[in-house]
This record gives C-alpha cells, structure tokens and sequence, in this order.
C-alpha cells in the first residue's frame, strides 16, 4: 500500500512541476529550464521556516510568497535577454542555487540537508497526503485548463507561432510571456513544497537536473495544448521506470541498466511517438 501511495504522490507532483513547464515550453515557446530551480527554492523557504519554528500551512504561505518574489528574477531576465541568453541563464540559475545551498551551511545544512520536516497536523500522515496533493494536482489542472481558454493562453499559442502577430494585435509578448513565467514558477514551488512534505527530509541533490529532465520531457511530449495529453505524458513518464524495477535485471547493475533502458525509451519516444500521435499543429 504504501509503494502505491508513493507513486501516486509522485505522480501529482510531477503534473505539479510539469503543468509550468508546459505552459512555457509547450504552448509559448518560451524555452524557461528553471522550474527545477523553483522547485528547490520552494522546497528550502519551506524548510528554512518551519526550522525557525513557523507552523507548517504559514511555512508554505511564506514559501509562495518568497517564490512569487524571487520569480521576477526570471521575468527580467525574460525582457532583457535574448531568447537563447535567456535559456542559459535559467539552466544556469539551477547549478548557482546548488553551488548556494551546499555553501550556505549554516541556513541550508550544506550537504548534510535538513532532516525532520514536518507536515501539518492534517495531513500528518501519507495517505492523507496523498489525497491532499491530488486534489492540489486537479485544482492545477484545472487552472491550466482556465488559462489556456484566456487571453493569456490564446496568446501564449500565438506566440509559439509569431510573435510579430500578437504584438501587432496591441498585446505584449513580454507581459505575456512574464505571466506564464510567473505562474510557471509558482507552480513548480508548490510542487517542491508538497514533494519535501512527503520525503521530511531537504538536501542538495533536491530537484537536480533529472527533476529538470523530467519536466521538460512531459512539456515536449504534450505538445497538444490539452491537458489530457499533459496527464498521459506524466503517466508515461512517472511510471515507464517503474515496469522496469519489475524486470529480471542482475541486481548489481539493476540501477545502471534501468537508467540506460529508461534514456533509449524515452528518445525513441521522442523521435517517434511525439511526431506521430501527438504532432504540433497551427493554432492561429
């Protein structure tokens, strides 16, 4: 019971983390690699409150509203930057904030983490979690569903195809593509915030670049601007390794051989399944 509560809550995060990616990458083109950089942050203001003794529901108020902040970061670096300068910029924002977290030891532990996260008194234990970050994984879905029948989504859709379009119908594409970054980021926190609340324990390794990988690979893989295929990406991409720890790999290579299938699977997917069953289209 508890392997498949596991995989559900795994499941809602990753939607969670991969709903921003979709809607900056996916639907804008905007090419945003730092969810993972939010998701560590919301996950380190989360833990840093709650160890200087804030109750856990305040702890992730803070930890929103200290992402929400830190995500116009980005948003700068978006109207400043050139689209490829803006790209390295978020991937690099991921390596600066590991480099900061293991030095930074007095605030974040360094390397040793931060152990003993507590989850509020409500959903104390996992199978209320559990409940509680599903129910959080439709709300954000049915958030992004509100989003994509707006202004801004129909705008975002514009944008993947031109830009000179949108702005020539008297809309920013700077405004727009700051929102998506915006809400993007938000989302990823939260995603962080819920992941750190099942785990109870914080360290470097926290939304490395396999959480990155991750992300972007359900963004690429839902191209449609639909959020059923948005859940059938996350699907496939949360449980294909899973089949592959019921395989009868030698146990002294299990981990290695997973990651190996695990990487081919997922190009051949890319290369093949992406373009056929779910091609890009022209939206306007």
């Amino acid at each position: 019971m508890g392997y498949f509560l596991t995989q559900l809550a795994r499941l809602a995060e990753n939607v969670a983390l991969a709903i921003g990616s979709h809607l900056t990458i996916a639907v804008g083109n905007i090419f945003f690699l730092g969810g993972s950089t939010m998701f560590c942050f919301g996950a380190y203001a989360l833990a840093i409150s709650q160890k200087l003794g804030v109750d856990p529901w305040l702890a992730a108020a803070i930890s929103l509203i200290c992402s929400f902040i830190f995500s116009f970061l980005f948003v700068l670096a978006y109207t400043k930057l050139s689209n490829d300068s803006f790209t390295v910029f978020t991937l690099a924002s991921m390596l600066a904030f590991e480099a900061l977290v293991k030095s930074w030891d007095d605030v974040t532990g360094g390397v040793l983490g931060i152990a003993g996260i507590m989850r509020p008194e409500s959903i104390g234990k996992l199978k209320e979690l559990v409940i509680f970050q599903i129910i959080f994984m439709i709300i954000l879905l049915f958030a992004e569903y509100v989003i994509l029948k707006t202004v801004l989504g129909r705008s975002l859709l514009g944008m993947r195809e031109s830009k000179q379009f949108v702005e020539s119908l008297g809309t920013s594409t700077k405004m727009i593509g700051g929102a998506a970054i915006i809400s993007s980021s938000l989302m990823a926190a939260a995603a962080g915030v819920t992941t750190v609340w099942r785990i109870q324990f914080l360290d470097a390794s926290f939304g490395s670049v396999a959480m990155l990988i991750l992300s972007v690979t359900i963004a690429i893989l839902a191209a449609k601007p639909k959020i059923r295929w948005l859940m059938l990406s996350a699907i496939f991409v949360t449980f294909l390794p899973e089949v592959l720890r019921f395989t009868p790999l030698p146990s002294a290579m299990v981990g290695h051989l997973r990651i190996l299938i695990y990487s081919v699977m997922l190009i051949i997917v890319l290369l093949t399944i992406s373009k056929k069953l779910m091609p890009q289209k022209r939206f306007i």
